[in-house]
This record gives C-alpha cells, sequence and structure tokens, in this order.
C-alpha cells in the first residue's frame, strides 16, 4: 500500500500580487507592492503558513480567533495524515471529512491539492507519494 506525506505550502503574498485573492478569485492589486522577499526562505519545510500580514481593519480583532482556528486546522491536518491511505483521493477526502468537522471550508484544487481557507489566511494541502525504504 503506498504512502502519502501531507505539504503545507505558503501561499506567498508574490502569488496573490499576480492575480490570486484570498478565496482564489480576482487578485488585490495593491498586494503588487506588498510582496514578502524571504518568501522563498522557508518553502521546503513541510508545514508552512502565510500569515497575511494586512489584515482588514474589520478582522484585526478576530485575529487571535483566526489563530486559534488556524493551530486547530494545522493539528487536525496533521493527525489525519498520519494514516495510511491507498491514494491521493482517499487522502484528501479523510482530509476535508476532518475539517468539515471543524466547519473550516476547503476548496478542491485537483485530485493531488486542496486549499483550505480559514478566514484571510489561506493553507494550501497537496499530497505527494512518501518514498518508504524497503
Amino acid at each position: 500500500m503506498p504512502h502519502f506525506c501531507c505539504h503545507l505550502k505558503r501561499y506567498r503574498q508574490e502569488e496573490r500580487a499576480r492575480g490570486m485573492s484570498k478565496t482564489g478569485e480576482a487578485g488585490y492589486p495593491e498586494d503588487a507592492n506588498n510582496i514578502d522577499d524571504n518568501a522563498d526562505l522557508e518553502d521546503e519545510m513541510d508545514i508552512e503558513i502565510l500569515l497575511n500580514e494586512a489584515l482588514p481593519p474589520e478582522e484585526e480583532d478576530a485575529e487571535d480567533d483566526d489563530q486559534e482556528l488556524e493551530e486547530e486546522a494545522i493539528e487536525r491536518i496533521t493527525e489525519t495524515m498520519r494514516e495510511d491511505f491507498e491514494s491521493e483521493e482517499s487522502a484528501q477526502d479523510e482530509l476535508i471529512e476532518a475539517l468539515n468537522e471543524l466547519r473550516i471550508p476547503v476548496k478542491r484544487v485537483d485530485a493531488g491539492a486542496s486549499i483550505i481557507v480559514v478566514r484571510h489566511r489561506l493553507i494550501k494541502v497537496s499530497f505527494s507519494p512518501l518514498v518508504v525504504p524497503d
């Protein structure tokens, strides 16, 4: 049975500056000037999150709640991905079900990736085969 590992990739502000918004729709041109020059430094980590520095004023008070929800989402993702799955699709289905229990919306991007939107933060979850030594 193949094993899959889960990689949470940083959604860089560069991506948003090129036209992707917080919800994956038409971008916010004002973000083009806020590109994080250090965003590529941590791209090799297994778990990464973009913490959007430029919060809209009405969401600044909700930042602590968002942080707690985001931490709970990351915990649920890592718990779920410790299990063995037969395919990327079954891993993704299990992950979506786990996050739906937390009432976190999940947008399926393709067979191997999902975008999880936690208010003003994006987490992209992608699946890749894990090579297990014989």
